[in-house]
This record gives structure tokens, sequence and C-alpha cells, in this order.
């Protein structure tokens, strides 16, 4: 049985018509609305339509609601004792509230949507073609709102583009959204602990906002994503992401980013992300930490580039046996002939030598430092050279042993 309230204006004066129809499926449209306008004797050339609320319950009755314009906003609550449940829920072209509702199938497109406190088995947000429209000179896509608070859904599909999509307090098994077909999506917003179970995103989105929520698996397949935020919040499993996917590379983009490298084993992203996420968390530390990861930065590249440590030791080898030479250049300036390239070279080859020996600590004792100042410097390289080859090692390891 469908009992229903619709509250409207009529000649200045607030009126109040109450129907009950016996059936378990029913279609409300103009048609109808204007058939009981005149059974209440009610004159619609009077009526004032911004005052019009058509309030609707059911108990697991099929509804279908469209081709409406004489009232601007359906209501679904539970009323006159009569639960808010249904098997099927059509709404089409219009801005509806549920409150308090138990629905099997719900169906909508377009409009002002806002579910809160109910249970929904499957909602499509995609029944039927949406195109865009012009309101005085401003474009608008097809949806222009969907708020779902403490809604508890199995299936959620939402193949429209909407201005805004708010989700809080809710529980959702599954989430596809897919604009592909349509204009980008607007602003997604998820907040205040959500809980999605698997989250597949399609089609070009300009914010996607994750805040204080749990979702286990976010799959992002033909997705462009311009900007993400992700705030106290849990991703398990990230798939199917790449750089050229987010526009806005923050560092909740590369945390995202990073997450789906493992699960996709994607050794270059992985390298990738890692490098530029601790890029990024090095820049707000304090000076010392700063520096510690500075260093971290030019010999290993955080772990994420083994090569760096390579280039740092040649580098290092090389500029050590430069001050060795001049060192050893003004304490023996009477053995060395600098007129003559060849002796140029034979020097700093032989500092070379010295600088490697000291550098890996092989020390074969042939060339040995002389000069105090050398031999202080020698033990400062020993030093170096052992912690890059530690790092060395480490980033090995970190870069191809097993991602956890």
């Amino acid at each position: 049985m469908i009992v229903g309230n619709i509250e409207f204006k009529y000649k200045d004066n607030a009126y109040l018509i109450t129907f009950d129809e016996g059936v378990t499926k029913m279609t409300i449209d103009d048609v109808y609305l204007i058939d009981l306008f005149r059974q209440n004797n009610i004159d619609i050339d009077y009526l004032d339509s911004s005052l019009f609320e058509l309030t609707i319950s059911a108990e697991r009755d099929t509804l279908i609601i469209e081709e409406i314009t004489l009232f601007e906003k359906v209501v679904i609550r539970s009323f006159n004792n009569s639960k808010a449940s249904f098997g099927l829920l059509v709404i089409h072209d219009i801005s509806v509230q549920i409150t308090g509702a138990y629905i099997d199938i719900f169906r909508t497109d377009c409009n002002w949507v806002h579910v809160s406190r109910s249970l929904i088995r499957s909602f499509d947000f995609s029944f039927n073609e949406c195109e865009s429209h012009n309101d005085e000179g401003k474009e608008f896509i097809c949806g222009d709102f969907l708020e779902l608070n403490y809604v508890t859904i199995e299936k959620l599909t939402v193949y429209k583009s909407v201005k805004e999509l708010l989700i809080k307090n809710s529980k959702i098994d599954r989430f596809e959204i897919d604009s592909t077909k349509n204009n980008s999506f607007g602003f997604i917003n998820i907040t205040w602990n959500t809980y999605i179970e698997e989250f597949s995103l399609a089609g070009t989105i300009d914010r996607l906002r994750i805040k204080d929520s749990i979702i286990n698996k976010l799959n992002f397949k033909k997705t462009f994503v311009q900007q993400v935020d992700n705030t106290k919040s849990d991703i398990n499993m990230v798939f199917m992401l790449d750089v050229d996917k987010i526009g806005n590379k923050n560092q909740s983009a590369w945390e995202l980013l990073y997450k789906s490298a493992i699960h996709d084993e994607n050794d270059a992203l992985y390298a990738n992300a890692g490098y530029e996420l601790n890029q990024l968390r090095n820049s707000d530390q304090s000076p010392f930490r700063m520096l510690s990861g500075n260093i971290l930065r030019a010999t290993i590249g955080y772990g994420y580039k083994p090569y760096r440590a390579i280039l740092f030791s040649i580098v290092s080898i090389s500029l050590f046996a430069l001050i060795y030479q001049y060192l050893d250049l003004l304490s023996h300036k009477e053995l060395y002939d600098y007129s003559q390239v060849s002796q140029i070279v034979t020097h700093y080859f032989d500092m070379w030598y010295l600088s490697g020996t000291a550098y890996t600590t092989t020390g074969f004792g042939d060339i040995v430092p002389t000069n105090a100042i050398t031999k202080v410097l020698v033990i400062f390289e020993a030093m170096v050279g052992v912690s890059v080859l530690s790092l060395f090692m480490y980033s090995l390891l970190h870069r191809y042993g097993k991602k956890q």
C-alpha cells in the first residue's frame, strides 16, 4: 500500500492533501497530481510551485515518480504508520530526499539527491540519459548534488556526471563511478567514518577527497583525477594508477601511486613514487632530519636509486684525489715537474689510486700518506666509503627486494 502527503500553497494558504492507494505498483506524474487536485477542488493555476513537497511511504512496493513539473521536491520517509520500504523506487528528473528507508533497488538521475539513515541494496544513478543544461549562462553538469549520510548500500553505481558527491558515515560494499560517456565529475568527498569495500573509478574527476575513512580496494581504470587529497584515511590496496592519471601530484597522490606500484608490480613507478614521496616528506622535517634526508637523497635516492651510490663514490674518490694531489705537491714540490702534462696526469692517477684504496678500505700500502692532514683525510674518507657502501647494500635490498 502506497500512502503520501502533498504539501503546497494555494491562494496564499497552506494546504495538505493525503492520498492512500491500495496498490503495490504506482506511477506518480503530473497527470496523476492534476487529477488528485481536481478531486479536491484545487485549481492548479493558483498554485505556488516553490512550496510543493511530496511525502511518500510504502511497504515493499514499486513506485515510479517521473514527468513532474508541478512541484520541486520529493521526500521519502515513514508516513502514517507505514514504513518507507520499497522493492523498486524510480525517481526521474526531480530533487529527492530519502530518510530512514529500506529499498531493494533505487534508480534516479539528475538534480539534487540526499539520502540519510537508509539501507539500500542496489543504488543506480545512471538509468536514463541525461544531458548538460545551461542556466543563465552557467553550465551545469547533470546531477548537481548527491549526498549519502548514514547509509548502508550493497552496490552503488554512478554513471552520470555529478557536480558534488558527498558520502559520510556510510558503508558501501561495492561502489562504481564511470563518467567516460558524460562530462567530468566535480568533487567526490568521502569522509566521516565511511567504509567502502571496493571502489572503482573511470572517467575524469576534478577532485577526489578521502578523509577519516577506510577503503579496502581502490581501483583506477581509465581515470584522470586532477587533484587527490587523502587525510587520516586507510586505503589498503590501490590498482591501475599511474602518473599520467593524476594532475596535481601532491603527497596524497604519490602515496596512492606508491601503493598502486606495489600491487601492480610496477617497478619503475615504485622507485619514482617512493623517491618523490620521501622528497616531499623531507621538506617538512626539522633541520637535522632534513640534512639526513638530503644525504640519503644524494647517496642512494632515499633507497630507490642505488646507482647514485656508485656515482657518489666516483665523484668522492675524484675530489679526495684532487685534495691529496694538492697537499702532496705542497709537501714535495721538488719531486714533480708540472711543466709536463704527463707528470700531472701520473701524479693525479697515483692520488686517485690512494683515494680509491682508502675509500674502499683496501689499503695495499704501496702508496701511503706522509702529510698529517692527508692522514686525517684518509681516515675520514674511509669512514665515508664504509657508510656509502652500507647504504648501497641497503638500497639494493630496498629497491629490488620483496616489496611489502
